[in-house]
């Protein structure tokens, strides 16, 4: 048993020397992108004087399309509270990417029609912290590597489970004591918080790496459940007499018809006339972010009918655990009292490897060589 402690111990450690670090850094800014939303509703989004008067959609969204012509309106996130402007997010057109759309959001008074501002949404700090998060400023060839962050994670969570039920007696495996040396401390502060926050670190991981592995993940869970959500997005019926599709003004009103009971958040304008409009709606009990979840429904903006219903709650199986990847990750589930929770996780990588390291130079004398006796 001593043979095989060590050799996990090992793996442990050098694992930890490899990937400590960049699972730190990925820990730490995600736990600030756990309230990503809130975040960019306080620093970013402009507050205006509530009014009655409301302008049209169409005409806010052409006041927010003149700002750069050379560029496509492709999103309006609605105001979250009545002090609120609307959110108008233009890109640079045919762009592949979310780099190369180089998108700006822009802030309309709905009141007065009035533009507020503008921002590259690129250049905030929420979007470095994005970019580091997920992929080390480094593009499709960080978001890989991060990938293997996210199971060397895991296995570090594994591997040091199988340490915790080696190494420490079973009177005191649940028992945290602050008795004792400095070192039993730190030794008992790192085995309790890692077995304590194994089955929530381990969900985490798994979860961010499946934004690095989409592919492979989805093929796995279409194998274990035999399903997955639609996807694309819904061809319109474009008229062969070249009728003109109905306005935003018209589709909203439509799609808050086709989908009573819940609050319109995000109208996706396509960037072809063959495609259907998205219209993404949020309830109290929906989880994660506004924009990128909730229940969304696809209008077609010719005939104002319902292509596609896009909803977790009636998705099956294999759906549901795609589109509960993002509330997984982020803590989005639980409300408030989780997402405190998992602002605290993200601190934890960096807490292992500070304890870990403590704990190495305690066992091992640091790097001080050991003097040799002459022959």
């Amino acid at each position: 048993m001593t043979t095989v402690w060590k050799f996990f111990r090992n793996l442990h450690l050098i694992t930890s020397v490899i990937f400590g670090l960049f699972a730190a850094a990925v820990g730490l800014s995600g736990s600030a992108l756990v309230f990503r939303e809130e975040i960019e509703h306080a620093f970013y989004e402009p507050r205006i004087e509530p009014a009655q008067a409301a302008v049209p959609f169409a005409a806010l969204m052409e006041k927010a399309a003149a700002l750069d012509p050379a560029r496509r309106v492709s999103l309006m996130v609605l105001p979250i509270a009545p002090d609120r402007s609307v959110e108008f997010v233009i890109q640079k057109r045919d762009a592949r990417t979310l780099k190369d759309a180089d998108q700006m959001s822009v802030y309309v008074n709905p009141h007065t029609g009035e533009l507020i501002s503008s921002r590259r949404r690129e250049a905030s700090f929420i979007a470095k912290l994005r970019d580091l998060h997920f992929a080390f400023f480094s593009g499709t060839p960080g978001l890989t590597f991060n990938g293997y962050v996210a199971l060397a994670l895991v296995f570090m969570s594994f591997t040091g489970l199988f340490l915790w039920i080696v190494a420490s007696p079973k009177k005191q495996r649940f028992k945290l004591s602050f008795r004792g040396s400095w070192k039993s401390v730190v030794w008992n502060l790192h085995r309790q918080t890692g077995v304590l926050s194994l089955t929530a670190l381990i969900l985490v991981a798994i979860t961010g790496a499946y934004y690095a592995f989409r592919e492979p993940f989805q093929k796995a869970i279409q194998a274990a459940t035999g399903t997955l959500p639609p996807r694309g997005t819904p061809t319109a019926s474009v008229p062969a007499d070249g009728a003109l599709p109905h306005t935003i003004d018209e589709i909203a009103t439509a799609a808050r018809a086709a989908f009573p009971g819940a609050t319109l958040a995000v109208l996706r304008i396509p960037s072809q006339k063959t495609q259907t409009w998205a219209a993404t709606f949020h309830r109290p009990s929906d989880s994660g972010e506004s924009t990128d979840s909730g229940p969304t429904i696809y209008m077609d903006p010719y005939t104002l009918g319902v292509a596609r219903v896009d909803d977790v709650t009636t998705m099956p199986l294999g759906a549901r655990l795609v589109k509960s990847m993002e509330p997984l990750h982020y803590g989005k589930f639980g409300g408030i009292t989780v997402q405190i929770l998992w602002v605290g996780l993200g601190l934890l990588p960096l807490l292992f490897s500070i304890s870990g390291a403590l704990m190495w130079w305690n066992r091992t004398g640091g790097f001080k060589s050991k003097r040799r006796t002459p022959a």
